[in-house]
């Protein structure tokens, strides 16, 4: 297993799945090719095999396509059974309320495994 760096561009976020234990996605999310995008990353979280893991979510915006393929990344590490533990940052803007519910949506549907932590940007 390696870790996965993808720098962003105008479409899409910024990408580091590290084998040390740390996801970072930040930036945007209106990518064309959606799942060709993921398809690399759903098979990380799924061969992860540490106890522990950290992700920091900052998004500053992401499509309907984007945000399925993140509820993907999160069903399976979830089901991930050598995984017992993620802590998760998730960054939002003070108005953005839609950022902050999907960020609510994910840690009431994952609960058991996930602690979110919403943290808010400063403008």
């Amino acid at each position: 297993m390696e870790s996965i760096t993808r720098e962003a561009t105008s479409h899409s976020p910024y990408i580091d799945f590290n084998t040390d234990g740390f996801i970072k996605i930040e930036g945007r999310g209106r990518l064309e090719n959606t799942i060709e995008f993921f398809e690399p990353l759903f098979k990380w979280v799924s061969d992860y095999d540490q106890e522990n893991l950290k992700m920091d979510i900052n998004l500053e915006y992401f499509n309907t396509a984007f945000s399925k393929c993140l509820m993907e990344i999160f069903k399976l590490l979830n089901k991930n059974e050598k995984i017992k533990a993620i802590d998760v940052k998730w960054y939002y803007f003070e108005e953005d309320t839609d950022a902050l519910e999907s960020g609510e949506m994910l840690r009431d549907l994952f609960s058991r495994k996930f602690k979110f932590e919403f943290v808010i940007i400063e403008e």
